[in-house]
C-alpha cells in the first residue's frame, strides 16, 4: 500500500482568514509537525534540479552547474551537524544506531532501531571518519575513531567466537536495548525476553548474532581506511589486530561467517580478497602470498551491480570490497582491473545517482575522472540530502502521473527516484531508487553515516571542493603513483606530510 500522503500536500478546504491573535498559537501547534516536513523543502535550483530529473530518466539536460560556494559551505556544514548529533545520538558503545521515539521531539526514547546493520554502519562511520581526518585533521575524527574500535572490539569478543563480527551488542539492562533485543528476528518461545537472533555474552551484555556479508564488507572497508589514512601508530595497530583476528577466526570457520548458534554463511571471493588485501598491506610477509594466489580466481567473476528492478543492497555493499581494494592496491596490473570493476558499475548504475557507487568510481583513481554525471550525483543528490535530524518520513508524495512497472511480483517506479521523494533508511544508497511501495513515516531518527560517507570521500577527491577553495584544473595522470602507494608501507611510518593531505586536484572541462 502506497503511503498516505502528507499534510503538506492534501488540497486544502476554504475556509476563512485567521485573525493576527491566532496565529502564533498555529505555529506553536504545528512546530512539530513543521520540525519533520521542512528538510522536504530544501531542494535544488532549478536548472540542476531538472539536470538530476532529466538524468534519472537517462536523458540529457544541457550542462550541469557546478555547486558555487554557499552551496558548497552548506554541504560542509550539515556534514559538521550530522557529526555532532551521531557524537551526541547516535552512539552506544561506540556503535552507530538509529533511535525510536515516542514523538519528534525527542523528548522519550522508546527503542534502539535497525541493530542488525549497527556493524556495518560503524564500517562505513569509521571510512568516512578516516577521509574526513586526511582531508581536515580534525582530532575530534581520531576520537570518533577510538570509540568505534572499542565498539568493533568487543563485537569481536563478546560472542565468546574471538573474531567472528556480531551485529551488535550492549548491556542486557539498557531499557530501551531491551525492547529491541526482545524480539529481534522474531520472539523465542524457548527464551524469555530474547528474540531468535539475540543471545547473552560476556560482561553482562546482550549480542546480535546472525551471519551477514555486509557486515564483513562494511567493517573490512572501515578498518582498511582507517590503517591507510590514519598515522597514529596505536590506531593502525587496533586496526590491524582487528584484521588478523577476523581473518584467523575465518580460517578456522573454514571461511564461513559463523555465529556458534546455528546461522551461517559463505564468504563471497570479492569480500575475502578485500580482507586478504587488507591483511597483506599490514602483515605482507603472512599474507602477500594468499592474496596473489586468490586474486584471479576472485577477479574471474563478473562485478556485482544493482538490478535495475530488485533488491540493490548486497551490490552496494559488494562495491564496498572493490573500494577497499581500489584504495589499497599497489600492483598497477591488479589496480587497473579494479579501477575497470568500479568503472563498470558506475556505468550501469548512473541514472540510480547513487552517490555511493559515484563516490567509489571518483576515488578508484588518485585524480578524479572528468565525469560530469558523477560530480552531479554527489554536489546535487547530497544537496536534497536533508539537515538533522534525519527522520524516516514521507517526503514527497509521488506524481500521479509518475509511470510504474510490474517487475519480480512488485510494483516499481519506472524512473530513479531523486532521495527528496524517498522515505528515510540507515543508509539510503542501499535502497533501490526505483523501489515501490515507500516505507510508511516513523518517529525513527537515523544517523546520517550515508551522507558523511560519501561527502568526505568526495572532499578528498576534489569533486566536493572547500567552498574557499579556488577552483582548481584538473589534470589526468596515471593511476597509483608511486607517492599515492606510501601509506601502504608496514608500521612504523614516517610522519606526515603537508602534501599527504592535499586534496587531489580535477580536471575542469572549458
Amino acid at each position: 500500500m502506497m503511503h498516505p500522503m502528507s499534510a503538506l500536500h492534501r488540497p486544502l478546504l476554504p475556509c476563512a482568514p485567521l485573525p493576527g491573535w491566532a496565529w502564533p498559537c498555529l505555529v506553536a501547534f504545528l512546530a512539530p509537525f513543521l520540525s519533520l516536513s521542512a528538510n522536504t523543502l530544501e531542494l535544488l535550483p532549478p536548472k540542476q534540479l531538472a539536470f538530476l530529473e532529466a538524468a534519472a530518466r537517462g536523458r540529457s539536460s544541457g550542462r550541469w552547474n557546478e555547486a558555487g560556494s554557499n552551496e558548497l559551505a552548506a554541504l560542509r556544514l550539515k556534514a559538521e551537524a550530522y557529526q555532532r548529533q551521531i557524537s551526541t545520538n547516535h552512539l552506544v558503545g561506540g556503535l552507530i544506531v538509529s533511535k525510536r521515539y515516542a514523538d519528534t521531539n525527542q523528548t522519550t526514547l522508546v527503542s534502539y532501531e535497525e541493530l542488525e546493520h549497527s556493524a556495518a554502519l560503524t564500517g562505513f562511520h569509521l571510512t568516512a571518519l578516516a577521509y574526513w581526518f586526511s582531508v581536515d585533521l580534525k582530532p575530534a575524527a581520531l576520537d570518533r575513531i577510538r570509540e568505534g574500535l572499542d565498539g568493533l572490539e568487543n563485537l569481536t569478543s563478546v560472542s565468546g567466537r574471538n573474531g567472528y563480527i556480531a551485529a551488535f551488542a550492549a548491556p542486557a539492562s539498557d531499557k530501551a536495548y531491551q525492547a529491541a533485543y526482545a524480539t529481534v528476528g522474531g520472539p523465542d518461545p524457548d527464551r524469555a525476553g530474547l528474540g531468535r537472533l539475540a543471545f547473552r555474552g560476556t560482561n553482562g551484555q546482550v549480542w546480535i548474532g546472525g551471519a551477514s556479508q555486509e557486515t564483513y564488507s562494511a567493517v573490512t572497508l572501515g578498518l582498511s581506511s582507517v590503517y591507510k589514512r590514519i598515522r597514529d601508530p596505536k590506531i593502525r595497530l587496533r586496526a590491524s589486530n582487528l584484521v588478523e583476528v577476523i581473518i584467523r577466526r575465518l580460517d578456522e570457520d573454514q571461511w564461513r561467517i559463523r555465529d556458534g548458534k546455528g546461522h551461517e554463511t559463505f564468504v563471497a571471493p570479492s569480500l575475502q580478497l578485500a580482507l586478504l588485501r587488507t591483511a597483506a598491506s599490514i602483515n605482507p610477509d603472512a599474507y602477500n602470498k594468499r592474496y596473489e594466489t586468490a586474486f584471479p580466481s576472485a577477479m574471474s567473476y563478473p562485478p556485482q551491480s544493482a538490478p535495475k528492478y530488485g533488491v540493490a543492497a548486497p551490490s552496494m555493499f559488494a562495491l564496498a570490497n572493490l573500494v577497499t581494494l581500489s584504495r589499497l592496491e599497489t600492483n598497477e596490473t591488479r589496480s587497473l582491473a579494479i579501477q575497470g570493476r568500479i568503472t563498470q558499475v558506475w556505468r550501469q548504475s548512473g541514472p540510480d545517482l547513487n552517490p555511493w557507487i559515484a563516490a567509489a568510481y571518483v576515488n578508484a583513481f588518485d585524480h578524479a575522472p572528468n565525469d560530469t554525471l558523477a560530480t552531479a550525483t554527489l554536489q546535487g543528490v547530497l544537496q536534497l540530502y536533508p539537515s538533522p535530524p534525519r527522520w524516516q518520513q514521507a517526503t514527497t508524495a509521488l506524481k500521479t502521473n509518475q509511470p510504474t512497472l510490474t517487475a519480480n511480483q512488485a510494483l516499481w517506479s519506472k524512473d530513479s527516484l531523486l532521495l527528496h521523494q524517498r522515505v528515510a533508511s540507515p543508509f539510503a544508497w542501499t535502497d533501490s531508487p526505483r523501489a515501490l511501495p515507500l516505507r510508511p513515516t516513523e518517529p525513527v531518527v537515523h544517523s546520517g553515516v550515508d551522507y558523511l560517507l560519501c561527502f568526505w570521500m568526495s572532499r578528498d577527491a576534489g569533486v566536493i571542493p572547500h567552498e574557499s577553495a579556488p577552483r582548481i584544473v584538473r589534470t589526468y595522470s596515471n593511476p597509483r603513483s608511486a607517492s599515492a602507494r606510501a601509506t601502504n608501507n608496514v608500521l612504523p611510518l614516517p610522519p606526515p606530510s603537508n602534501a599527504t593531505n592535499k586534496p587531489r586536484s580535477r580536471v575542469i572541462s572549458p
